[in-house]
């Protein structure tokens, strides 16, 4: 999928040249209101492997949005 033009392909080689060049300063792209306290718990231990699981969840909800299909429950 991240060969193709699409919003989902630009997501994907937008996330993985952040994980190839060390990561995303998570505090430019976080939204004004409060977070949920898991996720806050995650970014805020600052850990390669917090950062890492939080980048794949990241783009497993990215591309089950972008796709257009119904997520699956």
């Amino acid at each position: 999928w991240w060969q193709e033009e699409s919003l989902r392909g630009e997501f994907l080689r937008a996330l993985r040249n952040h994980a190839i060049d060390g990561g995303i300063d998570w505090r430019h792209h976080l939204p004004a209101r409060p977070l949920p306290d898991s996720l806050a718990q995650e970014l805020a231990a600052d850990s390669k492997h917090a950062r890492e699981r939080v980048l794949a969840q990241a783009t497993l909800l990215g591309v089950d949005l972008l796709s257009g299909e119904e997520p699956q429950a």
